[in-house]
């Protein structure tokens, strides 16, 4: 199933909560520090100055999410809808107009609030020294460079790369356990890691998708680090395993296409190419509408004050549907669907111009007409189904 990975800024109250709880849980059960641990083993021993550096740490986020999922948190509950948040350290390239501007480079941000992540710093005696003196934070400039270079070995080498120029810096700027090769003790460790690891999506997503795109590393201390060359601790694993991170059960919120299997949970929102349109689950339906104002909401799948969707997920079979329980496509009674059935592992797109549009598994377009802005009052779209 399809999990959404967005800006922290777009997580509800309810959802920051869970999060928090959920890594409180973990650090309790000994989680967090395993993780540290085997970080720490493999610092140099090629998790960073290797071609492995990014499918290492997509698999590591990949199996840490996994434990926020199932971990029980103090009320008994169970969150298997927990994502990790990604921190965007230049306020820049994935803040959308819809969310706060205020900037996430700078020590006042609402990331270090403490009813977020503030609290971690005394209560797991992190040591942070946030914007320390000879510290500093990647640029936009940098990143937007960064991710039009043409191969994976200058993407994610190089002092002007992915690695040393815009990994690094964040670790030094939050310092303390962040800075050392213990960093994921620190919650701020997954939270930089996911950034990271969108940035590698991005840049999959805009031309450069498919392993054959993964240039090895040479050989370095008697390994040449390569595709189908084990990820040290997890030795079953390979990056070849890791490249679709979609195949891995999650997406990120400027990913503007929804397919088989994506679920939009209650303030999940996806946006449209570079970012003017999205589509927005909230008080029980599903909202599209311009993301320069709150209130210019084009076009809204149902009346929210009559029923409340628990969640909106793709099918299969094309139909996009809102559902009353968490049960999903269990619910035999949900609450709205698109009827765009008929079109199996399509993807729905949201497009540069406004309009949503139905593409096949090869995406070529289908037969119905495009969502236009704006969309008709309530229903489905004309031409549809």
């Amino acid at each position: 199933m399809g999990l959404l990975r967005k800006n922290y800024k777009g997580m509800s109250d309810d959802q920051k909560k869970n999060f928090v709880s959920a890594l409180y849980a973990l650090k309790k059960s000994g989680v967090v520090e395993t993780y540290a641990q085997i970080h720490a083993k493999y610092f140099t021993e090629g998790i960073h100055r290797t071609a492995h550096f990014l499918p290492w740490h997509r698999e590591m986020l990949y199996r840490f999410e996994l434990e926020l999922q199932k971990v029980p948190l103090d009320d008994g509950s169970v969150h298997p809808e927990i994502t990790i948040p990604y921190w965007d350290s230049t306020a820049g390239l994935s803040i959308s107009p819809y969310w706060d501007k205020t900037a996430d480079n700078s020590t006042s941000s609402p990331l270090w609030d403490n009813k977020f992540l503030g609290q971690f710093n005394s209560d797991w005696n992190l040591k942070r020294a946030l914007g320390a003196p000879n510290t500093h934070l990647p640029t936009l400039q940098q990143v937007t460079t960064n991710i039009q270079k043409p191969t994976y070995d200058t993407f994610w080498d190089g002092p002007d790369a992915l690695e040393l120029a815009i990994h690094n810096p964040p670790h030094a700027w939050v310092g303390g356990e962040m800075g050392s090769v213990y960093s994921p003790r620190d919650p701020a460790f997954y939270l930089h890691h996911c950034w990271i690891d969108m940035l590698w999506a991005v840049w999959q997503i805009i031309g450069h998708e498919g392993p054959q795109n993964f240039v090895a590393s040479p050989f370095w201390r008697g390994r040449n680090w390569g595709l189908n060359d084990p990820l040290l601790e997890w030795s079953d694993r390979t990056p070849a395993n890791v490249m679709d991170h979609r195949k891995l059960g999650y997406r990120y919120d400027l990913e503007h296409w929804l397919t088989s299997g994506d679920v939009l949970n209650p303030s999940d929102c996806q946006f449209s190419n570079a970012g003017p349109y999205m589509l927005l689950f909230k008080m029980g339906c599903l909202q599209y509408q311009s993301v320069y104002s709150k209130e210019a909401v084009l076009w809204r799948s149902n009346d929210p004050t009559t029923d409340t969707g628990k969640s909106c997920i793709m099918r299969e079979d094309g139909n996009l549907v809102i559902y009353h329980t968490d049960a999903g496509p269990y619910d035999p009674n949900p609450i709205w669907a698109s009827n765009t059935v008929g079109h199996n592992n399509s993807n729905l797109v949201i497009q540069l111009n406004g309009n949503l549009a139905i593409y096949d598994s090869n995406w070529k377009p289908l037969t119905p007409k495009p969502w236009s802005v704006p969309p008709p009052a309530k229903g489905r779209p004309e031409g549809w189904g």
